[in-house]
């Protein structure tokens, strides 16, 4: 009867931490970045600075400007599928032991 609890006691525990393991990366999502409206503004004040000896004008060449991108690349790895993987493998080790003690007792 002992065994029959612990292994429920394992599978249930089993279920458990994988619910958590699979639902945690939901909750700890960055929101998108940038954001939608910006946050900061700035106030409008400007000041000139006029040298002495002002320098002859010269003609601005324009140059052309790459957009900036709208996300950050991905330099991480997906740790939901290692975590599926890892409680996957726990659970065979698991099932494996119960196997193996079972026939030790039968013997």
């Amino acid at each position: 009867m002992n065994k029959k609890i612990a292994v429920r006691t394992a599978a249930g525990a089993m279920l458990a931490s994988a619910g958590v393991l699979m639902t945690s990366g939901v909750a700890m999502a960055a929101p998108t970045y940038p954001p939608a409206t910006p946050t900061a503004s700035v106030l409008g004040e400007s000041f000139t600075n006029t040298p002495a000896n002002p320098a002859p004008a010269n003609p601005v060449i324009p140059v052309a400007v790459k957009p900036a991108q709208s996300a950050l690349p991905f330099t991480g790895f997906n740790a939901a599928t290692f975590a599926v993987v890892g409680a996957a493998l726990i659970g065979g080790g698991t099932a494996f032991t119960v196997v193996a003690r079972r026939r030790r007792v039968e013997h």
